[in-house]
């Protein structure tokens, strides 16, 4: 499966996070890192929204809460 973003391409990232949904790319938080990802699935607890996140090649990162969501990307360029 080829990357939606390829090294070196410049993304921009917009800090409008409403309207988050499945194959989305974010700027988030994990663990204590910062990393662009996919969103592969969403559900809400509650009043918490989450949002499951991972990578282009069927990796899993995990559920992380909108709060951990910085911004999504609006476009890639090289």
């Amino acid at each position: 499966m080829q990357p939606k973003i390829e090294s070196g391409n410049l993304v921009t990232v917009s800090p409008d996070t409403s309207s988050l949904s499945e194959g989305d790319i974010v700027f988030c938080k994990v663990n204590g890192n910062y990393y662009v990802h996919l969103v592969k699935a969403k559900k809400t607890e509650g009043d918490k929204k989450l949002f499951l996140i991972g990578n282009n090649k069927g990796g899993i990162n995990g559920w992380v809460t909108q709060t951990s969501i910085f911004g999504k990307v609006t476009d890639i360029s090289s």
